[in-house]
């Protein structure tokens, strides 16, 4: 860091945005189940298939996991699927589920801004990792996987 890039950093420091830099635990999920999705990645590594991410939110976990692949060399393709829209959040059924099956509260969902697809490709070319990556911009309780595979196996 150089000594203006210091100042600057001291005096947004003392100002609101100071939460905003220094690291905060970002991700929707607890440090166990991260390590559980590195070990599914590990083990299926040799398996013929893709690697789908359902809810992409703000990219937190695609970059934790495709660095990973990075690092450990898997080339899979890592598709990516979304409603990536700002303005619909989250299906009011999706909150229901996350709410009633996973014990989250009802506030975590209230002002969601989800990513679009440009704002992940720009993280994700930020962290390097932009190769081999699909998005599809759906709702996965509509989505039609089994077109997506039959297609592919044709």
């Amino acid at each position: 860091m150089t000594k203006f890039q210091g100042v600057v950093f001291w005096l947004l420091s003392k100002t609101r945005l100071k939460r905003k830099l220094y690291f905060r635990y970002e991700f929707n999920f607890r440090p166990n189940q991260l390590s559980y999705f590195i070990d599914c990645l590990d083990k299926t590594s040799n398996v013929n298939g893709d690697i789908l991410e359902i809810g992409i939110d703000r990219g937190h976990t695609t970059v934790f996991l495709k660095k990973h692949m990075q690092a450990v060399k898997n080339t899979k393709k890592y598709i990516c699927l979304d409603l990536f829209s700002k303005s619909e959040g989250f299906v009011d059924h999706d909150v229901e589920h996350e709410v009633k099956k996973r014990g989250k509260e009802h506030f975590m969902f209230d002002n969601h801004t989800a990513s679009e697809i440009d704002d992940i490709k720009y993280i994700l070319e930020l962290n390097k990792i932009c190769e081999n990556v699909e998005f599809i911009k759906a709702d996965v309780s509509e989505y039609k996987f089994k077109d997506k595979c039959s297609a592919k196996s044709r």
